[in-house]
């Protein structure tokens, strides 16, 4: 077996270490988050939470001494380059999760081809690290080092992890996959639940999950500029914004995201000079360095609509996920988590109402006041602001770090939108049947739709169409086979069809219909995306984008 270069003296320069702030603490017995060693059987580091600051310092005592003598941005590329490691840039999600990954031995990873919109497969050599340009340009340079430094911790604390797993294989390379850095990973914990070798693999990406932005901002460096910056504002009464200020003289310093800079401010113990500071709470506590994945915020159709329109970045989680929209959340688009009312619209079955983190993307809430560098911060979220009274103003916001239950498919699936849910499902099949029939006319198809849906009175479908009453009497009467487009996907909408049942009739009505041209491309886009929407709730969103809403009630 190919032993890893120093491992030996590394941990015996870790446990002298260990020896000294024993002695100088008084400690007695460690505990579970002091331990320190490497598994026998595995070659993998076992590292407690108590001990990740100590593994920073080491590594840094090889690797980049000087970082431990004066604070400094981390020269992250010239350790990967004495490392023999070659950065290289590919696409590695189409939801822009990926950050990148290690080659620890020769193996394939999935590269996203865009045109194509599928995943292929490629091989690489051991050594190379991948970074996802686009998903790394959406978070900006501190995203990359942090990502580089994660890669680097990777090839000096697994590559033996790796090696006794080809030995292990006997010799067989084909099939290893590095270990990818995912954003919707970076705070989760690895579950109790899982059989040895996926643990393993957990504990190894939270390992340098959390060590990355240790070794970025040394403790005690970080900690001796970080208390001169803040006593520096500290003396100066006259600036409005102190503690905004000091994180983002942090960030520019360390060349690290301003997130990273506020979790280090609380990890060295200075958050309790910051609390004195009169913006903190701004800065702070009412904004975005507390991830909560319980907080599950609804949205109206209108807001998800705008939240979709808005960002890049989540409109990738909704299509290549496949969610759709249902009571106020994006769920995953199957049986087990929708079901179909018999009015067509869509509901949450209670599986789903009871859990949200394993079915619904996360978008929470929060209140927040403006400050000078906000927008800093909210850069990289998808989020839309909220007025509530005159004074609460709040944040809505999606947060990829929030979405580590969901297990994220990267299968495209969205193509077929709305088929889970209506596969097998009898009304949509009856449906299906009433429009597909050669022998019915338009007013025939719909006064049957109409009749199933219980439309029983002219009031009723003026309610759910916005077209005048008469129509109704008109269609039950087979005497108006001839309606504009508007006029017909008005009747659609307040049916609840789906968007091949809409079709089905345009072609009934001899309407063209073209889903890849406005504005029919917008109404496709709102009826697959948010299926069985009421006329208001559609027409709300068509008013968002300044489309002429449908029905007039003068028709």
């Amino acid at each position: 077996m190919r032993k890893h270069d120093t491992n030996a003296d590394f941990i015996a320069a870790f446990w002298k270490l260990y020896e000294k702030k024993r002695i100088e603490n008084r400690m007695l017995a460690p505990t579970p988050g002091m331990v320190y060693d490497v598994d026998k059987k595995t070659g993998r580091y076992i590292i407690g939470k108590d001990r990740l600051e100590d593994y920073a310092q080491a590594f840094l005592s090889k690797y980049c001494p000087n970082a431990l003598k004066v604070p400094m941005p981390l020269p992250v590329e010239e350790i990967l380059k004495t490392m023999g490691l070659t950065i290289e840039e590919a696409n590695l999600s189409d939801n822009k999760d990926v950050y990148g990954c290690c080659f620890l031995l020769d193996g394939e990873v999935e590269i996203y081809d865009e045109e194509q919109n599928s995943l292929v497969k490629r091989r690489y050599p051991e050594k190379t690290v991948l970074i996802d340009p686009v998903a790394i340009s959406l978070m900006g340079e501190g995203a990359k080092r942090n990502t580089l430094t994660h890669e680097a911790i990777h090839w000096h604390k697994d590559k033996t992890f790796f090696d006794v797993l080809r030995l292990k294989s006997k010799g067989s390379e084909k099939g290893f996959s590095p270990i990818l850095c995912k954003r919707s990973e970076i705070y989760s914990d690895p579950p109790e639940k899982s059989n040895r070798f996926e643990a393993d693999l957990q504990w190894i990406e939270w390992q340098a999950n959390r060590l990355a932005p240790r070794v970025l901002m040394p403790f005690s460096m970080f900690k001796m500029k970080a208390t001169e910056v803040v006593e520096k504002y500290l003396s100066q009464p006259d600036n409005l914004w102190p503690c905004d200020t000091i994180i983002d003289e942090l960030s520019e310093f360390f060349v690290v995201s301003r997130s990273s800079v506020k979790y280090r401010l609380i990890e060295v113990g200075l958050i309790s000079r910051l609390e004195e500071l009169k913006d903190f709470e701004a800065v702070y506590a009412g904004t975005f360095y507390v991830n909560d994945t319980t907080n599950f915020e609804p949205l109206r159709p209108v807001e998800a609509y705008e939240l979709l329109n808005k960002n890049s970045t989540f409109k990738s989680w909704v299509d290549n996920g496949n969610y759709i929209f249902a009571e106020g959340y994006f769920v995953k688009n199957s049986n087990e988590f929708i079901k179909i009312k018999d009015d067509g619209s869509l509901a949450l079955t209670a599986k789903a109402k009871k859990n949200l983190n394993k079915c619904a993307l996360n978008i929470t809430t929060r209140t927040y006041k403006r400050y000078p560098n906000i927008e800093k911060d909210v850069a990289f979220f998808s989020y839309l602001e909220r007025q509530v009274g005159e004074v609460d103003r709040r944040i809505a916001i999606f947060d990829p770090e929030l979405q580590s239950n969901l297990n994220y498919d990267p299968v495209r699936a969205y193509a077929g939108a709305a088929a889970d849910i209506t596969k097998g499902i009898d009304d949509e099949v009856n449906i299906a049947k009433i429009i597909n029939d050669p022998t019915k006319s338009l007013c025939e198809c719909l006064a049957e739709i109409m009749e199933y849906r219980k439309w029983k009175y002219p009031r009723t479908f003026a309610e759910h169409t916005h077209l005048y009453d008469d129509l109704f009497g008109k269609i039950k009467r087979n005497q108006q086979n001839t309606m504009n487009k508007e006029t017909l996907l008005a009747i659609c909408v307040g049916l609840k069809l789906k968007l091949y049942h809409i079709e089905g009739l345009m072609q009934k009505s001899n309407n063209a219909f073209n889903r890849f041209s406005p504005p029919d491309s917008i109404y496709v886009n709102i009826i697959e995306r948010f299926p069985g929407l009421s006329i208001d709730d559609f027409n709300g969103l068509l008013d968002s984008v300044k489309v002429k809403k449908l029905g007039t009630n003068k028709n």
